[in-house]
């Protein structure tokens, strides 16, 4: 008994003795005591990682300094890895050097699933992934949490544990109809990469254009709008390197005026691509010719919709194919054209997969011939108007959700907010459209059938891409957000706060993308109003002049008016309403100013108006009413102004769309 209780005795003392020694070994904060904490800093990521551990001190992880150095072993890795330096060194001012002991430390772990990262800050911050798509995942991370500290890297001293759960989750772009310059697709390439969007789809025909080089039909690429193959070639690299997949679409068999105008005796001049056989031999080339440039490209896009279908019966040589295929429906013309589409499509479609690849179609054929199309071509399904999202389903189609309402965008008006596609997920479908079944909106029940969501921008030859970026820039932080995590409940607000930080950081690539269009107006971005040169428009005796926009985010605080002319000496009179957005004058403005003509009015001078109060985000109508002939400009500005010969200078940001052009 006495021998038991001096036993206890001594343990007690050793663990108080020791007790100190141990507690040394970590801070008051729970940190390790040789972690030295610089400052402490939100996490503002897009889209928010899976799971996330670490000390937090009044929401804010510690954040800890590391050498600016990349530690990459894997010989596979290494291209992706310089182009995360490249963005380093662009983003954050930091030159990131290769070394065997970096601050960043890359770790090839097959114990990951595929296209997983894990994020480990310790010593060292360690990027652990099973195959290269996770290893991009983890950089794009890693892009928005690091923060510059003379020339070395401030990171959250965290762990964090991530997948994306959509496999396809995609940004289209018209190349077709708006000509793009080569280096505004490298932007779209940077922007994909910057938030996990892994598909960048290149619409490359249309009616209006056909922008792809061909060896075997060069009278198909439009002049002097077209890319060479060494710019494919190089565009092609710069997307691997940076784990975006390029899908090139070719659009059969309608929109194809490119194709009539060029190769009239092949294709035909009816307003759809002639079905005969000659045809499907010179498509099973161009689709090869498609494959071989884009190596790397698992989907290839093959069109398929909004075609003139009722017009094949007026060409007799498609009639004989029909016929002689079984596809002729003696007197039901409206089974015998879509019978004939669907074999179009699958005749296509069989080009693609000759060469290992899977076909993409645009929803265009019904449900009656469902059986006629293999149900490994992927269908987006954006209209719910040739066939419904629940037929397509139940006929055994994988399918991509590009409802128009939200993901449709069409520069300068067409947009939905960030706020609506938070509210958006892949199993939901809505459009404003009476003749469409997704009027008014429905939901699907979860399948691995609908393999995520995408973006499509299309392009209105009369606007360019003049605010395309922009408006593209606003919301696929939110898509990403909704196809990461495809249950994501993340608060607007806190969203919008982390939209503001990455914005912040991408402003190097987003300055470029502006230079690299040099008809945008839009050059105040991040430290002023997000758009101007909002459009004008006038009545028939021109007295009237003015834009409807809405403000979504900021205090609209200003206008800024140049190049007057007048009709005869006087005055005219600005108003501001709010909720008008029809073009409409009303009583009682939430602002009046009026202003007197001045003679010697000098071209880029401008007239500048401060509002006594700013104004809230809503909906609002500017008119200038009176003796105005013409404004040159036009434009709004947000926050706290100041005026420096004649430009607005702005401390507060500002996000506004154009309502009418």
């Amino acid at each position: 008994m006495r021998k038991s209780f001096w036993k206890r005795m001594l343990l007690t003392a050793s663990v108080v003795l020791f007790l100190p020694l141990f507690s040394c070994n970590r801070q008051d904060d729970g940190l390790p005591s040789d972690v030295k904490v610089d400052s402490y800093g939100k996490l503002q990521v897009i889209p928010s990682p899976k799971q996330v551990e670490g000390v937090r001190k009044n929401g804010e992880y510690p954040l800890v300094r590391y050498r600016a150095a990349l530690s990459c072993q894997e010989e596979a890795w290494k291209n992706a890895s310089a182009a995360f330096c490249e963005y380093v060194n662009l983003l954050h001012q930091v030159d990131l050097t290769m070394s065997s002991e970096g601050g960043i430390e890359l770790v090839l772990d097959d114990t990951l699933e595929e296209g997983s990262y894990r994020i480990s800050c310790g010593k060292t911050v360690r990027l652990s992934a099973a195959d290269e798509t996770g290893l991009q995942a983890g950089f794009a991370t890693l892009l928005q949490m690091m923060q510059k500290k003379d020339q070395d890297l401030l990171l959250p001293y965290i762990t964090i544990q991530d997948k994306g759960d959509s496999s396809y989750r995609g940004l289209m772009i018209d190349l077709a109809r708006n000509w793009h310059e080569m280096d505004l697709i490298y932007r779209y390439v940077d922007l994909c990469y910057f938030y996990k969007i892994n598909i960048l789809h290149l619409h490359f025909t249309d009616s209006e254009s056909y922008t792809l080089p061909s060896a075997a039909y060069p009278d198909l690429s439009t002049k002097n709008r077209h890319y060479t193959r060494e710019q494919i070639d190089a565009l092609v690299t710069y997307a691997h390197d940076r784990g975006v997949t390029l899908v090139p679409e070719i659009e059969t068999p309608g929109h194809c005026q490119s194709f009539a105008d060029a190769y009239p005796k092949l294709f035909g001049k009816n307003g759809i691509m002639c079905e005969h056989e000659e045809v499907f031999e010179a498509l099973d080339v161009l689709f090869d010719e498609l494959c071989e440039m884009f190596p790397y490209s698992p989907y290839i896009h093959i069109g398929g919709d909004e075609a003139a279908i009722n017009n094949w019966l007026n060409c007799k040589k498609c009639v004989s194919y029909a016929e002689e295929h079984g596809l002729f429906v003696s007197g039901d013309r409206k089974l015998t054209t879509e019978k004939m589409y669907a074999h179009f499509v699958q005749r296509v479609a069989d080009a693609v997969f000759r060469n290992g690849r899977q076909p993409i179609v645009w929803e265009g054929f019904s449900k009656e011939v469902n059986d006629l199309v293999s149900k490994d071509v992927m269908v987006i399904s954006w209209e719910n108007h040739y066939q419904s999202t629940q037929d397509l389903l139940a006929a055994g189609f994988p399918i991509i959700n590009c409802a128009w309402q939200p993901m449709y965008i069409v520069p300068p008006d067409t947009g939905w907010s960030d706020e609506e596609i938070l509210d958006w997920s892949i199993y939901y479908w809505d459009h404003w459209w009476d003749q469409s079944s997704a009027l008014g909106g429905f939901t699907v029940e979860p399948t691995d059938q609908v393999k995520g969501g995408q973006i499509s921008v299309w392009g209105d030859p009369a606007n360019g891409v003049n605010q395309e970026y922009l408006m593209v820039l606003q919301r696929i932080p939110a898509l990403a957000e909704k196809t990461w995590t495809i249950d994501s409940t993340r608060e607007l607000e806190e969203f919008r706060e982390s939209y503001r930080n990455t914005r912040s950081i991408f402003l190097p690539i987003y300055q470029q993308a502006v230079a690299d269009d040099g008809r945008t107006m839009i050059n105040q971005f991040g430290s002023g109003a997000d758009q101007s040169g909002l459009s004008k428009f006038g009545t028939e005796d021109n007295t009237v002049l003015g834009s409807c926009f809405e403000v979504w985010e900021g205090a609209f605080s200003g206008v800024s008016l140049s190049d007057f002319s007048f009709s005869e000496p006087g005055s005219c009179s600005v108003y501001v309403w709010k909720d008008n957005y029809q073009k409409t004058l009303r009583s009682d403005p939430v602002f009046r100013c009026d202003i007197a003509d001045k003679e010697g009015w000098t071209q880029g001078e401008s007239y500048n108006i401060l509002f006594p109060d700013q104004l809230e985000p809503g909906r609002y109508l500017v008119v200038l009413e009176g003796g105005v002939m013409s404004v040159w400009a036009h434009n709004v500005y947000g926050g706290v102004m100041t005026f420096v010969n004649g430009e607005a200078y702005t401390t507060g940001t500002l996000k506004l769309r154009s309502i009418v052009n």
